[in-house]
């Protein structure tokens, strides 16, 4: 039997040449992670050339041969060497798994699997192609995603889980006993004995009140689940991003981290509400099972073949299940990214009168998401009708079987109830076990983005908790974002004293705001060393040096909070401090014009702020924790040359190190030290 290419979603944009190698390699039955694969071969933010691809692919043991096919022939793509990776639209990765006469069938990282007509992929495909082939070198190898780390989670909740368990159990044993109850009373009517009423309406009510007790138990023990569920998930999601360098970030588009924390419900849904049941449903299903032997070898036969017949289905129809959950999920992922960057884009938008033209390209990810929620919705549609109808008629055909001449149940009115009863329990439990798997297969898109999450190397923190001075030295320090990458950084030294101004200015792409990076430890040097007040970097507690240096971005980062609180973030602050840096970044005065003062609310983004009143704020904001050194990344772009050359003026009164990286003349007139960047390197200072 022909195995299938795997389909391996990218989770990094930049990801998808890894993504089409892991799919070939796991097509071979090298089954290798993408996680692993950025271990041979790092992506960085600039992703992977066509070169990178072969030499990867090579390295791994794989034959590999390139090719050009002209892009106005599409009669000759019948060629093609399938599986091959394919560049498209001269930007992306895609595989190429099938080729017919009329249809080219690829499978992309980030849309799932695609049919095209020749035209279609013509209009897509860049030309060039690589054609894989295994070899000996090629060693067949298992890999599965371990989800220990996120069971280990949800059992620390077990003092919940386990009674949930039992009283579960409970519960489902009543709903076993009631028809038993039930046969045994209509045995008794039926064969002439006498029942006392009072009692029987007596123990109905006993019955009645324990069911609901159990059903109130079970309400409240799921809901404290759920609720430390969702705790324990969340703490540990979010608190491993705060831990996780800054390079996992510059990476990951913010709809996708989104898109994946959003996903902790749907998988504290599956193991709250429908794994308890499931495990459950399958000890229920067992012991009717064998209730069923226990009354009639026969009936249990024809039962275990109409349960086979569930399981058939189930295992025809999983993979396809999957797949077009997993491409439903990816098109709700690109809907929602195309809206968020939507809604921060609008100024850009209006101002440049590109209303229609976005709403088009919004609509097509609309209609993309509405596409495959559908597929996905009717396939799941006509594999559940099949159950219900499997469900529906099975306690008919026993019915039918028990009811024939020569059974010896045919005169038992109560057995017959029973099983009858209990069948329909039988097959509604087994659809409800369908339901479970569905819903595991569903969420396994969301369950990888997480154990992606969590399987992430955290920041390296050194223990060291010094106290600046404001003297920085960096001594012939380089930097590529990977191992492969060309060098952003090459050779740079700079020594800075304490309460010096020190300018760095170079055209655009000339490493400055790269270098600043480093500065604050956002990113690591390749090579060479960070000193502060000649102590390596490396060996500094990281978030405690940053709380001494003041940071003033080119993207300025203003809260959906008062400007106090945007200000003060969680220092305490005073009235009469609060006024004195506000009054030495010159923006005071502005605030106490506006109707609420310091209690303004500053809406998303700041947007309701001007460009100047924004970097002002921010200023503030790095002034609050009494910086040694403050960094200035174009830090006064918004600002007009009095408001600049006073709040420097202030800055330099206070005796703060002043790292400035700016492209205007007036900010660097009176630095110290002027160093001038191009290509990375320092070509001139003084």
């Amino acid at each position: 039997m022909k195995r299938n290419i795997p389909f391996i979603e990218q989770h990094q944009k930049t990801e998808c040449g890894l993504c089409c190698v892991a799919m070939v390699s796991n097509f071979y039955n090298h089954e290798i992670s993408v996680k692993d694969l950025r271990n041979l071969k790092e992506t960085g933010r600039d992703g992977t050339s066509f070169q990178n691809l072969i030499e990867l692919l090579e390295n791994m043991g794989f034959k590999v041969k390139s090719f050009r096919f002209p892009k106005d022939r599409p009669d000759v793509y019948k060629q093609i060497k399938v599986p091959a990776i394919a560049l498209w639209e001269s930007k992306h990765f895609v595989v190429v798994e099938k080729v017919t006469s009329k249809f080219v069938w690829v499978i992309d990282p980030e849309l799932g699997k695609l049919r095209y007509d020749l035209n279609e992929f013509s209009a897509g495909f860049s030309e060039f192609l690589i054609s894989i082939s295994s070899s000996d070198r090629v060693i067949k190898q298992k890999s599965k995603e371990n989800y220990g780390e996120i069971y280990a989670k949800l059992w620390q909740s077990w003092h919940y889980f386990v009674p949930l368990l039992f009283l579960t159990f409970v519960s489902y044993a009543v709903s076993f006993i009631l028809p038993i109850w039930t046969q045994q009373l209509l045995n008794q009517a039926t064969g002439g004995n006498q029942f006392n009423p009072a009692i029987l309406a007596l123990n109905f009510i006993i019955f009645t009140l324990l069911y609901f007790i159990i059903m109130l138990g079970q309400r409240y023990l799921s809901i404290n689940l759920t609720n430390d569920i969702d705790k324990r998930l969340n703490n540990s999601v979010i608190g491993r991003l705060f831990q996780l360098p800054y390079k996992f970030f510059s990476t990951r588009s913010s709809g996708d981290l989104i898109y994946s924390i959003n996903g902790l419900g749907r998988i504290r849904q599956l193991f709250t509400n429908q794994v308890v049941l499931g495990i459950l449903d399958i000890g229920f299903v067992i012991c009717i099972l064998f209730y069923f032997l226990y009354i009639d070898f026969f009936v249990t036969i024809i039962a275990l073949m109409l349960v086979v017949i569930n399981l058939l289905l189930l295992l025809l129809t999983r993979k396809n299940l999957e797949q077009k959950s997993k491409s439903f999920v990816i098109a709700q992922n690109d809907l929602q990214n195309k809206q968020i960057e939507m809604i921060y884009s609008m100024m850009g938008i209006k101002m440049e009168g590109f209303e229609v033209r976005t709403f088009k390209q919004w609509k097509g990810y609309l209609d993309k998401y509405l596409y495959r929620y559908r597929a996905s919705e009717l396939f799941s549609s006509v594999v559940n009708s099949l159950f219900s109808i499997i469900t529906f008629i099975s306690p008919f055909i026993l019915l039918f079987i028990m009811l024939l001449p020569d059974n010896h149940l045919g005169n038992k009115l109560g057995g017959i109830f029973a099983v009858y009863s209990l069948s329909s329990l039988l097959f509604g439990k087994i659809n409800s076990i369908f339901d479970t798997i569905v819903a595991f297969y569903n969420s396994k898109t969301f369950l990888s983005r997480i154990l992606e999450i969590l399987g992430e190397e955290t920041e390296i923190n050194g223990v060291v908790k010094h106290d600046l001075n404001g003297e920085i030295a960096l001594k012939n320090v380089s930097f590529s974002y990977t191992r492969d990458s060309k060098k952003v950084l090459s050779n740079v030294s700079i020594e800075i004293k304490k309460g010096e101004k020190v300018a760095i200015v170079g055209s655009s792409g000339s490493g400055k705001s790269t270098l600043s990076k480093l500065l604050i430890g956002l990113f690591p040097a390749s090579s060479g060393s960070i000193l502060f007040d000649d102590l390596d970097y490396n060996l500094l507690d990281k978030q405690y040096l940053r709380q001494q240096i003041g940071i003033v971005p080119q993207d300025m980062t203003l809260f959906n909070k008062t400007i106090h609180e945007n200000i003060a973030g969680d220092i305490s602050v005073s009235e009469e401090e609060m006024t004195k840096i506000c009054k030495l970044v010159n923006i005071h005065d502005e605030i106490m014009e506006m109707p609420m003062g310091y209690n303004t609310l500053v809406s998303e983004m700041g947007m309701n702020l001007s460009g100047g009143q924004r970097q002002r704020i921010i200023l503030a904001r790095a002034l609050v924790k009494k910086p040694k050194i403050i960094l200035l990344d174009e830090a006064t772009s918004y600002l007009d040359n009095v408001n600049e050359n006073e709040i420097m003026q202030k800055f330099k009164e206070q005796n703060i190190t002043i790292i400035v990286i700016a492209h205007r003349l007036s900010t660097i007139i009176d630095s110290n030290q002027i160093f001038v960047m191009d290509k990375g390197e320092i070509v001139e200072q003084g």
